[in-house]
């Protein structure tokens, strides 16, 4: 799991579904941008949401400020060498994997925290109501990690 703050609260997301970790100055000369914008990004259209405003995220007080588990090794690192160093607190792209070769994704976060692994005693489903009363299909579960909620996000439905 790559793990990320928006709004001051603990997002995790499937490490194997981010392409790329890149420098939100590396593709966007100015912040904010709103909702969504396109730029062109090695060639090609590049499309960059907001994760906040996709969610409908209000600010909060950071109680995770600090959080920070045990690292692991995972596919995302290897493929990207400078992931580790990318995990500074600092705007991000995630650049998602695509399928084909239509206009790139991206959403934009604003600090990334980590990658760990998530045992799956820890993962939790959203309960029944909120599951048919939630605002976007993309949160799929809840984590807890040393006594930390981490909302799971789909970047696929998102």
């Amino acid at each position: 799991m790559l793990l990320f703050s928006v709004r001051n609260t603990l997002f995790g997301v499937d490490a194997g579904q981010v392409e790329e970790l890149l420098n939100i100055e590396d593709v966007v000369s100015s912040r904010p941008f709103g909702e969504e914008c396109r730029v062109r990004y090695n060639a090609r259209d590049l499309q960059i949401l907001d994760f906040s405003s996709r969610l409908q995220l209000h600010e909060r007080s950071d109680p995770w400020r600090n959080f920070h588990a045990a690292p692991e090794k995972s596919a995302f690192c290897a493929r990207n060498t400078a992931a580790i160093s990318m995990l500074e607190p600092s705007p991000k792209v995630l650049l998602t994997k695509q399928k084909g070769e239509g206009m790139l994704r991206g959403i934009y976060i604003e600090y990334p925290k980590q990658l760990l692994s998530i045992s799956v005693g820890c993962i939790h489903r959203l309960p029944v109501l909120m599951r048919e009363k939630k605002l976007i299909e993309a949160i799929w579960g809840i984590a807890l990690v040393e006594g930390c909620p981490i909302v799971l996000v789909d970047l696929e439905r998102l």
